[in-house]
């Protein structure tokens, strides 16, 4: 075998692998890795073939609906790998496996159009071994760098918070990109016809891109890692403000349940005295003072889920501090969301609400909060009244407290934790109601 056709066969290899490993590792697996592990080499080994197939039989080279037929044979291939061993919504599965199509197309294209827009250098490019796998390796490195990319931001390994950062990455991006190709083709072109001073500051200005693509990334890379890491720093100080509200709370109940257990004591003596005495109703409402006592001093917070319960007991209690009507429907415990997303989510749902009510007149002051499930997502809703539209006076809602530098981070932390469930953060008005919900979904 000659070294040109092991590096064909190698590149069409690689083409294959990087591709099938892209949706390998973009998607959910099932548990069983067997399957996993078939399926995938076995994806790859059927593209390889035809693909080696493609590049040496001389009807693919000479027919292009022959060659366009073993095209749709590959990614009809990868379309079934991705339908029946890979987890995701059907319509993301198949638009990746076309997207990836596109974004091949798109690069072999780009350097195609620079490549053979000279008769000369194409000729020189096709006679030269060399060159023509120089260019492959730059168009394949390209190309398993925009997939890299594409990949670390929908695991949002590299996060772009805003429009802006998405443009300027796919500008800088595609910019870092034609450069590259355009240097590499002034490389070929200098071999062909150049001194070897020339060719030899080409080749600075070429490793000179690539590094600088690569420091970029690894910027945008870290710069990620920092807003997470400050994401995290909120949250915990989030969860002490929380912790340090529950413990007060308790110690609060703590007291209270020490005075009702000696009024209980002087209550049940006094029960005890009129029903002696032939006195049932001052007895009975005797009774009913103290059920009503009862009811005050103990929240109704009785799920599963102790810090649930925690959490809903102290915002039930700053509820009640602040004279607020705060009434819970809960219908699922939300087991599989971690501790500190469950204080993180119903701590800020029910603060933003209890900051708002706390600034109108006590006779509207009313809110309720709702755990509710419905075709695989749990949605934690909190309505609360209004006097006008929150969303025309404060779109951002941000807070109106004097501390906003980490109170206004509420919802921003609110919308992350969403997303960590593969869910979203919705607002919306209704009869003269703001209703918030971070719907949510168990991925387990």
């Amino acid at each position: 075998m000659n070294v040109a056709l092991a590096v064909e066969i190698c590149v069409d290899f690689f083409q294959s692998f990087v591709d099938i490993a892209f949706l390998y590792l973009f998607f959910e697996k099932s548990g069983n890795k067997l399957k996993n592990a078939l399926g995938f080499w076995s994806t790859v080994a059927l593209s390889t073939a035809i693909e080696i197939f493609n590049t040496f039989n001389d009807m693919a080279e000479g027919h292009a609906d022959f060659h366009l037929g073993l095209l749709l044979a590959v990614y009809l291939i990868r379309m079934l790998y991705v339908l029946f061993f890979l987890k995701g919504k059907l319509y993301l599965k198949l638009l990746m496996v076309l997207a990836t199509a596109a974004l091949y197309m798109l690069v072999d294209t780009a350097l195609a159009t620079l490549a053979f827009s000279n008769p000369d250098l194409a000729d020189f490019i096709q006679f030269s071994s060399f060159n023509r796998y120089n260019l492959m390796i730059v168009e394949n490195v390209v190309y398993t760098g925009v997939l890299a990319v594409i990949l670390l931001t929908g695991k949002q390994k590299i996060r772009l918070r805003n429009l802006f950062d998405i443009i300027t990455a796919i500008v800088i991006t595609a910019l870092v990109c034609l450069s590259l190709f355009a240097a590499e083709l002034l490389f070929v072109s200098l071999s062909f016809n150049g001194s070897d001073s020339v060719i030899l500051y080409t080749v600075i200005i070429i490793l000179s891109l690539v590094v600088l693509s690569v420091l970029f990334w690894v910027l945008l890379f870290k710069i990620s890692k920092a807003n997470e890491v400050h994401t995290e720093l909120l949250l915990g100080k989030q969860r002490e403000e929380l912790y340090k509200t529950s413990v007060a709370a308790a110690n609060a109940q703590i007291e209270a349940i020490a005075e009702m257990k000696h009024d209980m004591k002087n209550s049940v003596m006094s029960v005890g005295s009129l029903i002696a005495g032939g006195e049932y109703e001052k007895a009975r409402a005797l009774c009913d003072s103290v059920n009503e006592k009862l009811t005050a001093a103990f929240t109704p917070a009785h799920t599963a889920n102790p810090v649930l319960n925690a959490i809903l007991n102290v915002e039930t209690e700053k509820a009640a501090a602040r004279a607020i009507d705060f009434s819970v429907d809960i219908q699922d415990d939300l087991s599989f969301v971690s501790d500190s997303d469950v204080v993180s989510i119903i701590g800020n749902l029910c603060d933003n609400a209890i900051e708002y009510l706390s600034a109108i007149p006590e006779s509207q002051r009313r809110m309720r909060l709702e755990i509710k499930v419905h075709r695989g997502y749990y949605c934690i809703t909190c309505k609360n009244t209004i006097l006008g539209s929150v969303l025309e006076t404060n779109p951002d809602l941000n807070s109106t407290k004097d501390d906003a530098a980490f109170h206004g981070k509420g919802i921003k932390l609110l919308k992350q934790t969403a997303e960590k469930y593969q869910g979203e953060v919705v607002c919306s008005e209704e009869n003269n109601q703001f209703i918030i919900s971070a719907i949510i979904r168990n991925s387990n």
